[in-house]
């Protein structure tokens, strides 16, 4: 079992006794703190940690009073709890640099591969929010998973009544996982994470495995090249249909950051058709969008090949043909200064096979403006296969004369030559799915991010108190965080 470590910030405001109350379970303490280990870290042992952070002021008013009456140390020792206690100093975080040296003291108290708990109830308003910051980097540095994000809310109503409700604020994390899931499509086309993401909510999605299979063949088919699977477009109709079948169902209120990476999933494949050869030309664009050169070349000469022989009625599987044709589409005749040397047929007995089909093809004008895209790609073909030993070509001259000779294909072929869209529509968020927050005393029957449940307790939670504003405040900046991150890279 992974280690598990409890974090939170502690403040110097004037805490009083509360009950607070998770569920069906209630804590009566002056800290926050203590109801939360009492709750979520009840069986830590010897392996686990428990990291308060402190200001120097936060230290002597209640880590250990100055006064000498019980803080928040005597009152965790006096729980009897196996784990290692320590307090961990911070800077009161009024500053970028102060904020910094937060940002590390937390990262440093993270353990590789542990279970994050964390309480961001109290201290200074940008600290709690980038204590989710530093969090969500240690899940992909250090390997960390995260068990919950809580706030104890006194203000709703601790001061009245003496009972407060513990806000499970873990959806809030949740939403920027999915930021790396878009960024990790839209720049680089891999579905790793959004796939991921996919699964670990299946039980909102209806039909989850369906959807995240019909995603990671379609990037399998693509990344590594699958040429018949291309051409056959199965894959992508697949993947389409799969899609199709999320945004028509209720599932798509459950998870409102899916359906916009959905939008841009189907929006990059939505030029592949069943059964033509021409899928190669969208092929050879995915890889431009996406940086990956060395494919880019590949498919571009080989889907080459492929249409030039389907369209003319040959086997484009035939090893033979598909070698003659490709060195003759490479192949430069002229060679400047009046100079013009012809494709050799007589070299090999292959090639004297081949010639009758291989002229047949080369006919026609589409062929020939082919083949001068083919032939402007030799130097870049020949730098990459040969891993820049012998030339000098900068990468990013090889990435514009790609771009380029994607571009001059969707010409040859009367095909619109596709523009990168860098916005999202703020439609694509179902309108319906708004509130995403929820009092962990009136759980949804639902994990991740329930629906129609947030909005209303947190306007009542800000009626009783002012003090609310705190919650509010970092709810809006971290979920807008999120947003915005998302909208970003979509």
């Amino acid at each position: 079992m992974s280690k598990r470590t409890f974090l939170a910030f502690l403040g110097t405001s004037n805490y009083q006794p509360c009950t607070y109350k998770y569920e069906d379970k209630a804590e009566k303490s002056k800290y926050i703190q203590i109801a939360l280990l009492k709750i979520f870290c009840s069986n830590f042992d010897e392996n686990d940690k428990i990291r308060i952070f402190v200001t120097k002021d936060a230290r002597s008013k209640h880590w250990e009073p100055e006064d000498g009456s019980n803080g928040l140390k005597k009152e965790i020792d006096a729980l009897g709890m196996k784990a290692d206690v320590k307090a961990v100093d911070i800077p009161d975080g009024e500053s970028e640099t102060k904020l910094w040296d937060i940002f590390q003291a937390v990262f440093d108290e993270i353990d590789e591969d542990s279970s994050i708990i964390f309480d961001m109830t109290h201290a200074f308003r940008s600290i709690p929010m980038f204590g989710m910051t530093v969090i969500n980097y240690a899940h992909y540095l250090k390997n960390t998973t995260l068990e919950g994000i809580y706030y104890g809310a006194f203000e709703a109503g601790g001061k009245e009544t003496g009972e407060a409700p513990i806000f499970d604020l873990t959806p809030a994390f949740d939403l920027m996982t999915w930021t790396t899931a878009a960024n990790s499509f839209t720049k680089y086309g891999v579905t790793e994470e959004l796939c991921k993401r996919i699964e670990w909510n299946q039980q909102q999605i209806e039909s989850a495995k369906n959807l995240s299979k019909s995603i990671k063949d379609m990037e399998i088919t693509l990344n590594y090249m699958r040429g018949n699977k291309i051409i056959s477009g199965e894959v992508f109709d697949n993947c389409k249909n799969s899609i199709g079948e999320y945004k028509n169902s209720e599932s798509v209120k459950n998870i409102p950051p899916l359906s916009p990476i959905l939008d841009k999933v189907d929006e990059k494949i939505s030029e592949f058709q069943l059964n033509t050869p021409l899928n190669f030309v969208y092929a050879v664009q995915w890889y431009v969008d996406h940086s990956m050169p060395a494919e880019a070349l590949s498919m571009l000469k080989e889907g080459t090949v492929t249409y030039l022989l389907k369209n003319n009625g040959l086997d484009y599987t035939n090893k033979d043909l598909r070698s003659v044709l490709g060195e003759r589409l490479a192949f430069v005749e002229n060679r400047g200064n009046g100079r013009v040397v012809k494709f050799d047929y007589e070299l090999s007995q292959k090639r004297k096979a081949c010639k009758t089909d291989i002229e047949n093809v080369m006919s026609s004008e589409e062929a020939n403006n082919l083949k001068s895209v083919i032939e402007s790609m030799n130097f870049c073909r020949n730098d990459i296969d040969h891993c820049g030993f012998d030339k000098n070509n900068s990468a990013e001259d090889i990435d514009k004369k790609i771009a380029s000779a994607a571009k001059k294909l969707h010409k040859i072929f009367g095909l619109k030559h596709p523009l990168k869209h860098n916005t999202v529509s703020p439609n694509s968020f179902p309108k319906e799915k708004k509130e995403t927050i929820r009092p962990a005393s009136e759980p949804s029957e639902k994990s991740g991010l329930p629906a129609n449940t947030g909005k209303n307790e947190i306007q009542k939670v800000a009626k009783q108190s002012r003090g609310c504003a705190v919650v509010l405040f970092v709810i809006a900046a971290a979920l807008g965080l999120s947003v915005f991150s998302i909208a970003m890279f979509l």
